[in-house]
């Protein structure tokens, strides 16, 4: 969406794709009351959390964290090459 503008469009995109996540999360802890008070074991709230934020993380991935994996893998690719 602002990613035509520059860095700062790529920021206030982040910004907004973080505030997106938060709320989720909260609707997420939401629910996992809303399970806990209708007599949900904890088992079955934990795999409620687990499988909702795998959810949202498919939905919104953190794209810093995935290119922050991307260059590790290629400095250690490099550097085991020069062994």
């Amino acid at each position: 969406m602002f990613s035509n503008q520059g860095p700062l469009g790529e920021q206030i995109a982040q910004d907004t794709d973080d505030a997106q996540k938060e709320v989720a999360n909260m609707a997420i802890e939401e629910k996992a009351k809303e399970l806990r008070s209708r007599g949900a074991d904890d088992f079955e709230v934990q795999t409620f959390r687990q499988g909702a934020r795998e959810e949202l993380a498919r939905q919104k991935p953190d794209l810093n964290k995935y290119k922050q994996a991307a260059q590790q893998s290629i400095k250690y690719q490099q550097q085991a090459g020069n062994k």
